[in-house]
């Protein structure tokens, strides 16, 4: 595979938020290369993805050690990226650790920082917004806990959480596709 796939070489585009976003394996099947992720940070191409990687499973902690952890809940660093993994009926989630409003930490290192999980959702600590586990999309109201303020309203529009997809494998190692 090649190393990059150029914004020129793209068939097909994918819906950038805020002229950034990660592209996800349905992109790599579209242009054919596998198991792929991305970012693009051109503020001039919106809409092109400028630049790929080979995604790969990597080892993020074992089943005993989410459970064990504080609400099944954790945070993990893979590649660079914090990544919040949470088990809610036997289902583990991996969702970015940075909320999409403010880029707060939603589990950080103070008691004011501690996102709580909640009808398969994890609720920004911050702002009070509610991201499914499974989708990353706001459920209900955003930024709830936020006064509407004139001409800026509530901040920054309303955006997904990312996510990563995740395994369980025979062994109870946890894997997340970064």
């Amino acid at each position: 595979m090649p190393s990059g796939v150029n914004c020129k070489d793209a068939v097909a585009c994918i819906l950038l938020r805020n002229h950034r976003a990660r592209a996800y394996t349905s992109m790599a099947q579209v242009l054919g290369l596998g198991g792929i992720r991305g970012e693009c940070h051109h503020p001039a191409l919106p809409f092109a993805v400028c630049s790929f990687k080979a995604a790969t499973w990597t080892k993020a902690a074992t089943k005993k050690e989410l459970e064990a952890a504080d609400g099944g809940r954790m945070v993990v660093e893979l590649n660079g990226t914090k990544v919040l993994l949470a088990t809610v009926d036997d289902e583990v989630y991996a969702v970015s650790n940075k909320c999409s409003h403010l880029g707060l930490p939603l589990v950080g290192k103070t008691g004011l920082l501690q996102a709580k999980i909640s009808d398969k959702c994890v609720v920004c600590p911050a702002h009070g917004t509610s991201f499914d586990l499974a989708t990353g999309d706001v459920k209900g109201e955003w930024c709830p806990k936020l006064p509407n303020l004139p001409l800026v309203g509530k901040g920054p529009k309303e955006a997904p959480l990312p996510t990563f997809e995740s395994r369980v494998g025979e062994n109870g190692e946890i894997e997340v596709l970064m």
